[in-house]
C-alpha cells in the first residue's frame, strides 16, 4: 500500500491515494455451515444448491445451501448418509444411507425422495457413482450396481468388482460419457486401485494394481478422495503421500503426470464442463494449500490459502463451468466454513491505483497505475474503467493500459471535499478481473477575508468604523458581521450583505463596552468558510463634580474653585456604564515647589446607580496652596471596559 500527503500552502489538494487491489483469487464469501460433521459435498449448478452429507450414523439428514453457503434446506429421512453423489445430467442427487443399507434418490428440483434402493439387511453402503445408466455402490468388499432403465432396479454384484480389503472410494466420468468407474482403497498404505468399464454388463476389468507409482517412485498412500476426468481417459486420487496429485490412465493405471500440491493432499475436485481442476491438501502451515490447473497443465494457475484453517478431505467442489470453487474447512476452534472463490479458471490480476502531484482546487489531480498478473506478467492494451464519486456526483473516467502494463489519466474535480476513485479492470477469458481504489481529499481555496477597524482602543462609546474586504474572483460574495461585547456570550449580527465590486464591506458601530468583531464568510464550492476579528478596547466614562465652594477664578488659564477652611468639599463621581460593586479611588494631589505631591488617596464602592461620593475636611488644609482631585474607575470582575479616570477638579483653600 502506498500513500501520499501533501500538506503546504492553504488551498493546495491534501491526497492520500491508497492503492487497494482487488483480484479474482480473494475469496467472494465466507460462511458457517451447521454441521457437527462432515464427509462430502456435491455441486448442483442447475440450481445453484450444494449438497453436505455428514457421515455420521447419528445424522440423519441433507444439508442444502445456496452458494454462498445460506442455507436452504435439510432433507431428512436419511439414515447416515456418507457419499453422496449427482447423476451426470444433474436432476437426481444419490445419497448412500449407512444406517439404513440403501441407496436413496432425491430430485434435485423439489428437493424431495423419489427413490429408495435398497442393498439388504447387512450390507452397509459406502460410496455412490453413476455411469453408463446404473447407479453404482461400493458396500462391505465389493461394488454392485442397480440398473435404472429397469423400473424396480435391484442389486446386482459385479463378480470382477469384489476381492477389496474394505469398501473402496468410487468415481466415474462426470460428464457420462467415458463408461468407466475407478475404485480406489481408502486409508491405506499403499492403496489398491482398479479400473472397469462399464458398457457392458457385467463390467470388465481394465487394469487392477496393488499400488500406484507417482512421480517420485512412491506409492500413493492414505486416499481420501478420487475423481475420473471428463471423457473418462484418466482419473485423480488425493493421496496423503507423496505431496502431489498425480494423473492416472483408466486403461492401464499408467502414471500420465501430476499437480504439485503441498503436504497431505486430502480434496480433488473437476469441473464437468471444463476440466478445470481443483487439488487441496490438508497442511496448515503452507502459505497455499488450494491449487487451480487447467486441464493438463502442470503450472498451477491459482493458489489460495485456508489460513489457520484446515482442508476438511473431500473438502473440494466446482461448478460445472468451473466459475465457482468452493471449499470446507475446519477452523481451528472447530466447526465447518465454506469459503467461496469466483472465477478460480481465471489467471489472477492485480490493479493498482496511485495520484501524484499537488494542485489547487479546479486543476487536474494525476491517477495511474499498472495491471499484471499474480506472476507479475504486465497486461497490455486493456481498458481499464475509473469511475468518481464525491461532492459533485460521479463521473466515469477511462484508460487503456500500454506495453508496460501501465495507464495514467487526469481528472479536475470541479468542488472541494472528498473523492474516492474506483479503478476496474473487468477481464478477459483468460484474466480475472481487479479493482483497486484511492481516495482523494480536495481542499477548497483559503478566501482572502480581512476585516479593519478604526478606532482600536477608545474612551467611552466611540463610534467604531468597520470595513471588510473579501477578495474571492468568484464564487459568493456575501459576508456577516457580528459583534460580541466582553463578558457576553451572545454576538449579535449588525449586517449581512454582498460586498461592493471592489470586494468592500462598510459599517458603523457605537461601542459601549470593549467589543470582539467578526466577519463572517460561509464558504462555497470553491472557498472554505472563514472568519477573521478584530477588537476594539473602550474604557469607561468616569465624570466627578465637586460641591462647597464659595467662588470661582482662573488661574494660568486653569479654574480653580475658592473654599473657606471651615467648609467642607463634597465630590460625586458617575461611571458609565453602569459598574455596580466596583471601585473607584479619588486621588488627592497638592502642588509644592511647582510639582504635584500625593496628598491623599481613598477608595469608594460604587452603588447601584453606579455613583460614588466623598467629603474632605479642610480644616488642616494650606492656605493659598493649589489642590487638585480626580476619580479613578478601576476594573475588578467586571472587564466589559478598560479603567478611566474623570477629569482632574483643581481647588485652593483660601481663608
Amino acid at each position: 500500500m502506498r500513500t501520499r500527503a501533501i500538506v503546504s500552502a492553504a488551498g493546495l489538494v491534501t491526497a492520500a491515494l491508497a492503492a487497494v487491489p482487488l483480484s479474482a483469487a480473494q475469496a467472494g464469501t465466507s460462511a458457517t455451515l451447521p454441521l457437527t460433521h462432515y464427509y462430502q459435498m456435491a455441486v448442483d449448478s442447475a440450481h445453484d444448491h450444494l449438497f453436505f452429507s455428514q457421515g455420521s450414523t447419528s445424522q440423519n439428514g441433507i444439508l442444502v445451501t445456496d452458494f454462498s453457503g445460506k442455507p436452504v434446506t435439510t432433507i431428512t429421512g436419511q439414515t447416515g448418509v456418507m457419499g453422496i453423489t449427482l447423476s451426470p445430467d444433474g436432476s437426481t442427487l444419490y445419497a448412500a444411507l449407512s444406517g439404513a443399507h440403501a441407496v436413496t434418490a432425491i430430485s434435485t428440483a423439489t428437493l424431495q425422495q423419489t427413490a429408495a434402493y435398497s442393498l439388504g439387511a447387512t450390507n452397509t453402503p459406502y460410496s455412490v457413482a453413476v455411469q453408463s445408466g446404473k447407479l453404482w455402490v461400493s458396500y462391505d468388499n465389493t461394488i454392485g450396481d442397480f440398473d435404472l432403465s429397469t423400473a424396480n432396479p435391484v442389486l446386482e454384484t459385479q463378480a470382477a468388482m469384489s476381492g477389496w480389503y474394505t469398501a473402496p472410494i468410487i468415481a466415474a466420468d462426470p460428464a457420462g460419457t467415458g463408461n468407466v468407474l475407478v475404485a480406489i482403497g481408502p486409508g491405506l498404505s499403499p492403496a489398491p486401485v482398479a479400473s472397469y468399464g462399464t458398457a457392458t454388463d457385467p463390467a470388465s476389468l481394465n487394469a487392477k494394481a496393488f499400488e500406484l507409482a507417482t512421480s517420485a517412485n512412491a506409492n500413493c498412500a492414505n486416499a481420501d478422495d478420487l475423481a475420473v476426468v471428463p471423457g473418462g481417459a484418466q482419473f485423480i486420487p488425493a493421496c496423503g503421500f507423496p505431496y502431489e496429485h498425480a494423473r492416472y490412465s483408466t486403461a492401464d493405471l499408467s502414471f500420465q503426470g501430476s499437480y504439485l500440491s503441498t503436504n497431505y493432499p486430502n480434496s480433488i475436485a473437476i469441473a464437468s464442463g471444463t476440466g478445470l481442476v481443483a487439488a487441496g491438501a490438508s497442511n496448515t502451515y503452507a502459505t497455499d494449500d488450494v491449487f487451480v490447473y487447467q486441464p493438463g497443465s502442470d503450472t498451477a494457475l491459482n493458489a489460495y490459502s485456508t489460513g489457520s484453517a484446515t482442508l476438511a478431505p473431500r473438502g473440494l467442489g466446482l461448478t460445472a463451468d468451473g466459475s465457482e470453487l468452493f471449499a470446507v474447512t475446519e477452523p481451528a476452534g472447530g466447526g465447518y466454513t465454506l469459503n467461496v472463490y469466483d472465477d478460480p479458471g481465471l489467471l489472477r490480476t492485480s490493479l493498482t491505483l496511485s495520484g501524484v502531484g499537488s494542485m489547487y482546487i479546479g486543476h487536474s489531480v494525476t491517477l495511474s497505475g499498472t495491471l499484471r498478473t499474480a506472476g507479475a506478467s504486465l497486461i497490455s492494451g486493456a481498458a481499464i474503467t475509473v469511475t468518481r464519486t464525491g461532492p459533485d456526483g460521479t463521473a466515469t473516467l477511462s484508460a487503456t493500459t500500454g506495453t508496460d502494463g501501465s495507464y495514467t489519466l487526469t481528472d479536475t474535480p470541479a468542488a472541494g471535499g472528498s473523492y474516492s476513485y474506483t479503478a476496474r479492470y473487468a477481464g478477459d477469458a483468460t484474466n480475472g478481473p481487479a479493482s483497486a481504489t484511492a481516495n482523494v481529499t480536495v481542499a477548497k481555496l483559503d478566501p482572502a477575508l480581512s476585516m479593519s477597524i478604526t478606532p482600536t482602543s477608545a474612551t467611552y462609546r466611540p463610534v467604531v468604523h468597520i470595513t471588510v474586504h473579501l477578495g474571492t474572483a468568484n464564487g459568493d460574495k456575501t459576508v456577516s458581521v457580528y459583534a460580541k461585547p466582553a463578558g457576553s456570550t451572545r454576538q449579535a449580527l449588525l449586517k449581512t450583505g454582498t460586498v461592493s465590486s471592489t470586494g468592500t464591506m462598510t459599517l458603523t458601530f457605537p461601542a459601549t463596552y470593549s467589543t470582539t468583531f467578526s466577519a463572517v464568510f460561509a464558504g462555497d464550492a470553491t472557498y472554505t468558510a472563514k472568519t477573521v476579528t478584530a477588537a476594539v478596547s473602550v474604557g469607561a466614562s468616569v465624570t466627578m463634580k465637586i460641591g462647597g465652594y464659595y467662588a470661582s477664578k482662573s488661574i494660568s488659564s486653569v479654574t480653580y474653585r475658592l473654599y473657606h477652611r471651615a467648609k467642607k468639599l463634597a465630590a460625586a463621581v458617575l461611571v458609565a456604564p453602569n459598574k455596580h460593586g466596583e471601585c473607584v479611588k479619588f486621588d488627592l494631589q497638592e502642588l509644592y515647589q511647582g510639582k504635584w505631591y500625593d496628598s491623599l488617596t481613598a477608595c469608594g464602592t460604587l452603588g447601584t446607580n453606579s455613583t460614588v461620593g466623598a467629603i474632605y475636611t479642610l480644616s488642616k488644609a494650606d492656605l493659598g496652596y493649589h489642590y487638585r482631585l480626580r476619580a479613578e474607575y478601576q476594573r475588578g470582575a467586571d472587564t466589559s471596559n478598560l479603567s478611566a479616570d474623570s477629569a482632574w477638579q483643581y481647588f485652593v483653600v483660601e481663608k
